[in-house]
């Protein structure tokens, strides 16, 4: 997998199945959109199921020259997307938040299904996050 196509693989519409180990299970939707040639715009809508609490995220994917980042909403930069020679259906990124580190680890089933995985560890912390993505629409432009 190169970054140019996991960019264009990302557009469209998702189905997220979240479970926040020592948290909860969230369900919701993702959808990426090109805010221009070279972003996706990434809005992520939640509930979580034991209170029906809802949760939104937005992040921005960026190419350029051959790479894809993983921006925060602000512009602030969270990872530069790693792709793995060997195992092209794994894509990696890490991100360092003081003495945290998140490991970002994204799978890829095939071309309607893919998982990313946050191992999150720090002198206070200590869990995983999971989601799970199945896409429901291509189009979005």
């Amino acid at each position: 997998m190169t970054p140019i196509y996991f960019f264009k693989y990302l557009k469209g519409s998702w189905v997220i199945d979240r479970r926040i180990s020592n948290y909860g299970y969230l369900k919701g939707t993702a959808k990426l959109h090109l805010t221009n040639r070279n972003s996706l715009m990434y809005r992520e809508d939640l509930v979580m199921e034991s209170s029906r609490k809802e949760w939104h995220r937005d992040y921005i994917y960026s190419y350029e020259e051959n790479r894809l980042r993983k921006h925060f909403s602000d512009g602030r930069l969270f990872y530069t997307l790693q792709f793995n020679c060997v195992e092209e259906s794994i894509i990696t990124g890490e991100h360092f938040c003081g003495c945290d580190i998140y490991k970002a680890i994204y799978n890829i089933k095939d071309e309607n299904a893919f998982s990313l995985k946050y191992k999150v560890l720090g002198p206070n912390k200590s869990y995983d996050i999971v989601t799970e993505f199945i896409r429901v629409d291509r189009t979005l432009a």
